[in-house]
């Protein structure tokens, strides 16, 4: 289940088809712009209130399990925090990441922050002593 229109948004073209073949002998099913709104619990189950963010239609349904991935949210304290510390500003040497070359820009910083992705792993290096978390 997605809010998004679309489901594996970051899986297409060729990667899609050995996706699709892992996921459907297995009977998954797809469901696209629909939210978990709440789950509670009911004797045996669970009660789950799905909703859309595109109008205020609820259903509730009853399941024995209920996954829930909402992926990872970056750690956006830390990184504002190190910001005005850092020697790059936060900056990204776009050119160089994708080459696989070290990040050169330098404001005279202390510690070289390197950014957050969307999974919320970040790195910095301080006086050459990588943290990762």
């Amino acid at each position: 289940m997605t809010p998004d229109r679309v489901f594996a948004a970051d899986i297409m073209a060729m990667n899609l088809v050995p996706f699709m073949r892992s996921l459907q002998d297995k009977d998954v099913t797809f469901i696209v712009t629909r939210r978990l709104l709440n789950i509670a619990r009911s004797g045996n189950t669970l009660t789950a209130t799905i909703g859309t963010d595109y109008s205020d239609h609820f259903d509730t349904k009853e399941y024995d399990q209920v996954v829930v991935n909402y992926g990872a949210l970056p750690m956006g304290v830390l990184y504002f925090d190190l910001k005005p510390l850092s020697s790059n500003g936060g900056a990204v040497d776009h050119e160089a990441l994708i080459a696989g070359n070290p990040q050169t820009i330098n404001r005279n910083g202390i510690v070289k922050l390197l950014g957050i992705s969307r999974s919320g792993m970040f790195s910095y290096d301080q006086t050459k002593a990588n943290w990762r978390l």
